[in-house]
This record gives structure tokens, C-alpha cells and sequence, in this order.
């Protein structure tokens, strides 16, 4: 058999077999500026009713946003909803939200993943072999955002993220910023799924939340840094305590100072009452006098502290901070801090004025899995890029 690389198109469509290294041989030399019958019938495995008309590559406008689904809704026996209308309702639904969250002179569009007409439910592989269509409409579109609807759609565009999990997030195709966000079908979803995820209503809030991001994109309302851009210049802003005498100087800066201090502890686990459990250093964030943000991170449980600085006296230091209540202090989850500290150190934490994770929980009560600091930070400080900063770590282990 000739090698597949010197074989033309017309027999690479024609080999008895599509394996893998053919299709790879197919979508380097295949132009997909028009529907492909060949294709469609011999490589793509979406079990079609109809191929899909020529117009979906024809005629497209440049938009500001490109919003993409991942198929179009198979027909409804029940209700005797043809494919057609199920596809208007739900462009419809998808475009009302676009259209509260984008506002006035931003132009977006909307398109799905599969191209043609199916009779039933495709799988995840099936559905991206539609992907050089999808990215043809790219090119097309020129979009200045895109917004991924689901994790299918994401993977089309060559993310190895899942939308559930990574909701909120920003990456980029071909230098194009990709929000991750959810599909608004899991709005009507109000039963437990198999994965044992409970969507509904409420999750509407946070949607509209991901579409706005593409306003401030457009609009050049904020640069979204890069994650290691953003980690550099955080870290301009982050001291460690070297000495005790920068821990006594803390302290005392602490006391002193009027301003709402944050405070956070990292631990060896999440049960204070393991055998081993130990305070590895504490965090305390706050304001100077010029409006600048600080954080202070004081060593605790470290095998590498240089002499002669002792972690237990360092701790001994701040204890009358953490037992002042006039020292007021904010934490996000900081029930889990002040038990830490009264089980491990037998301290108990005074001046706790304010929790941001009830305070997610009390804008936004229904939702799982996306009350973290993480997910605060992402939603409500988009600018700073520092969603998914544990990504970066897991790539440079």
C-alpha cells in the first residue's frame, strides 16, 4: 500500500477503512470552506438525517462574540417539536442572555458544534469530527471572544478543560480569549444527574455573570493578564517573614492598624485532629496607607527556617493579634481557620467580623462546588487572572 502522506485526497477518501492516520492525512490536505460530502458520509461518525446546507459557511459577518453550542437538540416525539424550532428556541434562549449581558453595540453570534440534522443523541467523539466546520466559521466570524458552551465545544477548540469544572475561566484559541462558561439548558435541570450535580435555576446568575466577561474584553474595559503575568505581579505584593523580628514588626503593624485585616491558614490537611495535624504559616492581607494591597505570609511548620528563627516563637508573637477582638479580621471559609487554630494550638480566634464565602452563599445559595476563593476571584475580580493559579502549579510539578 502507498504511504497515505503521498496519496491524493480523492484516495484518501477512498481507502476501505478511515483509521486514524487517514483521517489525520484527510484534514491536512481537505478545505472546508463548503460542506464536504465525502466527508460527511465516510469520515464524520454524527449519525445524520440530512447533510447540512452550504449556507452555515456562506455569508457570515464578522461579530464581537462568538458563542458556541455543542449540537443542535434532537426533535421532541412528545411534544411534536421538529428539529427546526427546537433550534430557534434554544438560539433564542441563549441569545436573550446574550443580549442583557452584552448590551447595546456589541454584536455576537451563535453556533453549534454539529452541523447537520440528527435523529439521536451523538457522542462526545462523533461530534467533533464537525470541528473543521466550526472552525472554519471562525475564521470567518473573526470573533473578538469566544464564549464555550460545554465541555464538548471546548475540546473542539483544542482546551483539555471540562466546562463544570472550570466555569469562570479564561483561555485563548489562536490568541482569541475562550470563556468557560455553562450551557443554559442545566436551567431547567432541576433533578440530581448521575454525577451527582444539581443544577437549576440558579445557575442562571452565574452564566450572565461569564457573558459579561466578554464585554470587558471587548470593550478593552480589562486587559486579562496571563496566569504567569498575573502571578508576577502578584508576587511584588506577597513578603515572607524571614525573621522574628519581621514577625514582631507585623504584629505590631497589625495592632495598630485600623483597617480589616484578611487572615488565612495552610495546613498539613483539613482535620485538625489527625495526629499530625500542624499550622504550615499564616496570612494576614491588608491595605497600607496608600490604598496598596499587602499579604504577609509568617513561616510556622517549615523544615528550612534559618536559625535562629523558631516557628513556635514566631506563633507565640502573633497570638495576641489573633486574640485581639479589636483587631477585626475577614476570611473566606474562616469557620475552618478559627477551629484549626482552637483544636491545634488551643487558641481561639477573636474579631472575626466577616465570612466572603457566606457571603457567596447568601447572594447565590443554590449552586455546588463554586463557593471557593478561587471561584470568588474568577467572578468577582476577573481583572486579576488568577483563576486556575493551581493549573500553573500542577504543570510545574
Amino acid at each position: 500500500m502507498s504511504k497515505l502522506s503521498s496519496l491524493s485526497l480523492e484516495e484518501l477518501y477512498a481507502q476501505p477503512k478511515i483509521t486514524p492516520s487517514t483521517r489525520k492525512y484527510i484534514l491536512l490536505k481537505e478545505e472546508f470552506s463548503s460542506i464536504k460530502k465525502n466527508w460527511c458520509n465516510k469520515v464524520c461518525r454524527v449519525t445524520h438525517k440530512e447533510l447540512p446546507n452550504d449556507d452555515i459557511l456562506k455569508d457570515l459577518s464578522e461579530v464581537d462574540v462568538l458563542i458556541i453550542s455543542d449540537f443542535v437538540p434532537i426533535p421532541d416525539k412528545k411534544y411534536k417539536k421538529t428539529q427546526q424550532e427546537l433550534k430557534h428556541t434554544e438560539e433564542a434562549i441563549i441569545g436573550g442572555i446574550a443580549r442583557r449581558a452584552l448590551g447595546q453595540g456589541i454584536s455576537f453570534s451563535v453556533v453549534t458544534l454539529t452541523k447537520c440534522q440528527t435523529e439521536e443523541p451523538q457522542t462526545q467523539l462523533a461530534m467533533l469530527d464537525c470541528t473543521p466546520y466550526l472552525k472554519q466559521q471562525i475564521e470567518l466570524t473573526k470573533p473578538k471572544v469566544i464564549i464555550s458552551l460545554s465541555t464538548t465545544t471546548s475540546k473542539a477548540l483544542d482546551l483539555k478543560v471540562s466546562n463544570s469544572s472550570d466555569a469562570g475561566k479564561i483561555f485563548y484559541y489562536k490568541d482569541i480569549p475562550v470563556i468557560i462558561t455553562l450551557h443554559p439548558r442545566i436551567l431547567t435541570m432541576v433533578r440530581q444527574n448521575q454525577s451527582g450535580a444539581l443544577w437549576g435555576a440558579d445557575y442562571y446568575s452565574v452564566i450572565l455573570t461569564d457573558f459579561k466577561k466578554a464585554v470587558m474584553i471587548v470593550k478593552d474595559k480589562v486587559v486579562f493578564p496571563t496566569l504567569e503575568e498575573a502571578i508576577e505581579k502578584v508576587k511584588k505584593r506577597v513578603h515572607v517573614c524571614q525573621t522574628l523580628e519581621h514577625v514582631s514588626r507585623l504584629a505590631a503593624y497589625l495592632k495598630s492598624n485600623s483597617s480589616i485585616k484578611s487572615f488565612d491558614i495552610e495546613t498539613t490537611g483539613l482535620d485538625p485532629y489527625a495526629p499530625d495535624a500542624a499550622i504550615l504559616c499564616a496570612q494576614f492581607g491588608f491595605r497600607d496607607a496608600d490604598g496598596d494591597y499587602t499579604s504577609v505570609v509568617v513561616p510556622l511548620f517549615h523544615p528550612k527556617c534559618p536559625p535562629p528563627y523558631d516557628p513556635e516563637e514566631a506563633w507565640q508573637i502573633l497570638v495576641p493579634v489573633l486574640t485581639d477582638p479589636e483587631v477585626f479580621k475577614v476570611g473566606h471559609n474562616i469557620k475552618f481557620d478559627v477551629k484549626y487554630v482552637a483544636v491545634v494550638k488551643g487558641v481561639r480566634v477573636q474579631g472575626v467580623k466577616f465570612d466572603t464565602m457566606l457571603l457567596m452563599h447568601s447572594i447565590n445559595s443554590g449552586l455546588q462546588g463554586l463557593y471557593s476563593l478561587k471561584t470568588a476571584v474568577g467572578y468577582y475580580l476577573p481583572e486579576t487572572g488568577l483563576m486556575g493559579y493551581e493549573d500553573l502549579l500542577h504543570q510545574k510539578k
